[in-house]
């Protein structure tokens, strides 16, 4: 749906505002990625990561917005409140699903702000599922399949969101990233996300170890039952959870002071900065996206 197009009305606080329906749509999320997710320039397809990764989170093994749905929440909220103009347009930028779309309705639930959200990633399978999400919850939602690199808005966006996304970016771009970020919010707009710390050279990516693999796979068939005529077999969710692994990595952001830098050099506020802790999804499985970690909360802003 694009923004010229009337929205559905936003479903009124109270009635499960973050309403994921997730066992409904992991097996729409698997059909669809086998055609929509995209190959990259090596011809690896991210149809692993897009197709399994709400399976993933109904085992437990997911952790959607890096583990801080509330934070994001009241985040969204907090930034609704104190815009004043009947318009919130907001990018989301980078989506594994629908889940960010649905923060977003949460945040701004019962607010006269009506939010005007764009979705944008370089696959199109987060993109249908945020627009089948929009269409059973309403709001204004437009879908963007294109680099966040190469984006652009005419007037600018007063809240950007990104979750665990700045790890797919090696430090010669992120540079990049932070000046596109500011060039795409509006006056006094605001950037919000958060990001993974670990240790060790920010240059060098950081997959699943082979015992991490391992474990992981093990512990995805050792719980198929749980997902019992959910369209998933054993051998299939062996092979998805093994691809998985096998594509997940990330380059590691190892403090606040590197990302303090690249806000600086891009005209970007360093408004608040929290250090919190996301345990592990499931006991026992470790791994660049399911592991207990620490992480920082930012909240950045372009001067008014």
């Amino acid at each position: 749906m694009s923004h010229a197009q009337a929205p559905r009305p936003l479903a009124p606080a109270g009635t499960g505002p973050l309403a994921e329906p997730v066992l409904e749509s992991a097996p729409f999320a698997l059909e669809i990625s086998r055609f929509a997710c995209r190959c990259g320039a090596q011809g690896d397809s991210c149809q692993p990561y897009h197709g399994f990764w709400q399976y993933l989170r109904l085992l437990g093994l997911g952790k959607t917005m890096s583990g801080f749905s509330a934070e994001f929440v009241a985040a969204i909220r907090q930034a609704a409140q104190t815009h004043l103009g009947p318009s919130f347009r907001i990018l989301i930028s980078g989506c594994a699903d629908y889940s960010a779309y649905a923060h977003v309705l949460a945040g701004c639930a019962g607010l006269s702000a009506q939010p005007r959200v764009t979705a944008l990633d370089l696959c199109a399978t987060p993109l249908i599922l945020s627009r089948w999400y929009a269409r059973r919850h309403g709001g204004d939602l437009a879908a963007v399949c294109s680099d966040i690199l190469d984006h652009r808005h005419p007037g600018g966006y007063e809240l950007i969101l990104t979750s665990s996304f700045l790890g797919y970016f090696p430090p010669a771009r992120r540079a990049e990233l932070f000046s596109r970020y500011a060039a795409l919010l509006a006056p006094g707009g605001r950037l919000i996300f958060t990001t993974r710390l670990r240790p060790g050279a920010e240059d060098q990516l950081v997959p699943f170890g082979p015992d991490q693999k391992e474990a992981l796979v093990r512990t995805v068939v050792d719980s198929l039952t749980e997902l019992s005529g959910r369209g998933l077999d054993r051998r299939e969710a062996a092979q998805l959870a093994a691809a998985y692994a096998d594509l997940c990595a990330s380059y590691p952001v190892n403090g606040d002071a590197s990302l303090r830098r690249l806000a600086e050099a891009a005209g970007l506020l360093w408004l608040d900065c929290d250090r919190r802790r996301s345990e592990a999804a499931r006991p026992g499985v470790t791994g660049p996206t399911v592991g207990a970690a620490e992480y920082l909360f930012v909240t950045l802003g372009r001067p008014a």
